[in-house]
C-alpha cells in the first residue's frame, strides 16, 4: 500500500499528512488509504473501529467487507471519495477491496485511486505487470506502488509530498517501508535517465560505438545491482503475492 502525503483543498491550500491507517486485533488487520475529503476518511475510521468491535467472529474477509459497506453507507457519500483496503485474515485470507462512493468491490491484483483513470498509470501497469502473470512478490510489488507515486507525483495535480509505503503480510504483520521510498524513487530516475541518454545514443549515428556501449553497460549494471539486492532482502516466495 503507498501514498503521497499531500492533501489539497480546492481552490485553498495544501498540507501534509499521512494518508495510510492502520487496523489490526489478533483476529483480522486491514490497512487502507483514500482518496478525497480527509475529514471524511478520518471519520470512516473513528466509525469502522466502532463498527468491528461490535461485530463477532470468526472472521473472514467477507465479514470485513460488509462493515466497510454499512459504515460508508452513513455517509451521504460522494464518488469523488475512494479507498484502497487492504484487508488480512491471518494465514487464511488476503483481499484488496476498493471503494467510490459507497460502493465496495474486490480487486484483482492491484488498482490505484486519486488519478482518476490515468492513462499514465494504466499504461505503466500493463507495462510492468504484463510479462508476470497473476502472482509478484510484495519486493515487486513494493516498487511498482513508489513507482506509481511518484510518477503521479511529477505528472498529475495533487500529488506531491513523501512516499508512505506499507506493506501487509499474510499473517497479519505490518512492514513499514517510508524510510525506503526516497532512496527508491532516486534509483528509478537514475535507470530512467540513463535509459534516455541510452536510447538517444543508439539513434545517433554521430556518436561512437564505445559511447553506446559505455552509456548501456552502466544501466545494465545498475539492473543487475538493484536485481541482486532484491534477491538477498526477501527470497522469493509465491505465497506472498498480494
Amino acid at each position: 500500500m503507498c501514498a503521497d502525503t499531500q492533501i489539497t483543498w480546492p481552490e485553498s491550500h495544501k498540507y501534509y499528512e499521512c494518508k495510510v491507517y492502520e487496523h489490526r486485533t489478533e483476529a483480522w488487520t486491514m490497512v487502507n488509504t483514500f482518496s478525497g475529503d480527509p475529514e471524511m476518511a478520518k471519520v470512516f475510521n473513528e466509525k469502522f473501529d466502532a463498527a468491528m468491535a461490535l461485530v463477532g467472529g470468526p472472521y473472514v474477509g467477507q465479514k470485513i467487507h460488509d462493515v466497510i459497506e454499512t459504515v460508508l453507507g452513513f455517509f451521504e457519500g460522494s464518488n469523488s471519495f475512494n479507498m484502497l483496503c487492504a484487508v488480512v485474515i491471518p494465514n487464511a485470507e488476503m483481499r484488496l477491496f476498493r471503494t467510490t462512493g459507497n460502493l465496495v468491490r474486490e480487486v484483482d491484483q492491484y488498482d490505484y485511486i486519486g488519478a482518476g483513470d490515468s492513462s499514465l498509470l494504466r499504461y505503466l501497469g500493463s507495462l510492468l505487470t504484463e510479462c508476470l502473470g497473476r502472482e509478484f512478490g510484495s519486493e515487486y510489488a513494493y516498487h511498482l506502488g513508489c513507482y506509481f507515486v511518484l510518477k503521479a507525483k511529477v505528472f498529475i495535480d495533487g500529488c506531491g509530498g513523501d512516499t508512505t509505503a506499507i506493506i501487509v503480510r499474510p499473517h497479519g504483520n505490518i512492514e513499514v517501508r517510508n524510510g525506503d521510498t526516497y532512496n527508491t524513487e532516486q534509483k528509478f530516475m537514475w535507470l530512467e535517465k540513463s535509459f534516455r541518454m541510452a536510447a538517444a545514443a543508439s539513434f545517433d549515428c554521430r556518436v561512437p560505438d564505445r559511447n553506446v556501449d559505455d552509456l548501456l553497460g552502466k544501466m545494465v549494471e545498475k539492473l543487475k545491482q538493484t536485481h541482486g539486492e532484491m534477491k538477498i532482502r526477501i527470497p522469493w516466495n509465491p505465497k506472498d503475492h498480494r
